[in-house]
């Protein structure tokens, strides 16, 4: 039993590995979108001869939202790698408990106890993945219908 958890820990590790490193490449796609959407809109305000001292404080503001939705991102990335380390250094120890119990008599108690360790740990790193692609996601369909708003401007002024 302790095996197969052990194994299935280390199956749903290398998947969210996976996912993560994904979540990490869209971003970059993402993030280069949004800068090239940003010169878009910079070339198209110098066109129209736009004053953005008139609206300066709610583009400051979606700045500071931009700016702190991206920071999350970046301390979800991070917690994620963190949290992937303490798993693994986790397993380790278990599988060191395993491979001793087999050879001594460790406590059936206290291989439980690291497993469940484990096991919530999973589960945790788990969320946090979840929550990264969601946001990865948000971040898309944001880009997506920013997108769509800087084409209608690039039409209009046909």
């Amino acid at each position: 039993m302790a095996e197969a958890a052990l194994k299935s820990c280390q199956e749903t590790l290398e998947q969210l590995q996976g996912e993560q490193e994904k979540s990490v490449d869209e971003t970059k796609v993402e993030s280069k979108r949004i800068e090239d959407i940003k010169a878009k809109l910079g070339s198209l305000m110098n066109e129209f001869q736009y004053d953005q001292s008139k609206s300066k404080n709610s583009r400051v503001k979606r700045d500071v939202k931009s700016i702190a939705e991206r920071k999350d991102l970046e301390k979800d990335e991070g917690r994620s790698t963190q949290q992937k380390l303490d798993l693994h250094l986790l397993q380790e120890k278990v599988k060191v408990h395993f491979d001793a119990s087999s050879n001594s008599s460790v406590a059936a108690t206290e291989m439980a106890e690291k497993i469940d360790e484990l096991v919530n740990k999973v589960i945790g790193l788990e969320t946090s993945v979840s929550s990264q692609t969601a946001l990865v996601n948000r971040l898309r369909t944001e880009t997506d219908e920013l997108q769509g708003h800087i084409r209608t401007l690039e039409d209009d002024k046909e």
